[in-house]
């Protein structure tokens, strides 16, 4: 899914394609872990503005990304709750809030976290309630797309 991009300069970076994001297959499996991108979607691309991709500088020790924009760090997030790797998603929720009004694509990726509901699973929950958790009291919270109640009863009930 993401290019590696090596020049003679470093750092490295990786490209991810901005497309809209859509869980494979979901209704039809009890946890599914694909994600099909959408890159063709109109409405999806009218609000990214010129670049139809995000680029990750990546760290000299090849362990980790750097996230250059809100907008990338919200995709990341939205890319890695929907292949259910809820400890990297976890691990971005801090790189994921600001104080200032979002853009229009920043409000797209948080409309598509939505996606990312319907898993029951315990670190689901988990996950959703840390990234509510940073989000309280930003201009992120009142677009995400779950009710922080009905996380923490979901959460108390499965551990």
């Amino acid at each position: 899914l993401a290019l590696l991009v090596s020049a003679a300069a470093m750092p490295r970076r990786a490209v991810m394609p901005a497309g809209a994001s859509e869980a494979a297959g979901a209704a039809a499996r009890l946890f599914p872990c694909e994600t099909d991108l959408e890159l063709g979607n109109g409405a999806w691309l009218a609000n990214l503005g010129l670049a139809r991709h995000y680029l990750y500088p990546i760290h000299l020790s090849e362990a980790f990304f750097f996230y250059p924009t809100l907008a990338a760090a919200l995709y990341m997030l939205l890319l890695k709750l929907l292949a259910r790797e809820y400890e990297a998603a976890a691990a971005l929720a801090p790189q994921c809030v600001c104080d200032r009004p979002l853009s229009p694509e920043e409000a797209q990726i948080c409309a598509r976290l939505c996606e990312a509901r319907g898993d029951q699973h315990p670190d689901a929950h988990a996950c959703r309630l840390r990234i509510s958790l940073f989000a309280l009291h930003t201009p992120l919270y009142p677009l995400i797309p779950w009710d922080l109640t009905e996380e923490m009863v979901a959460y108390t009930r499965k551990s």
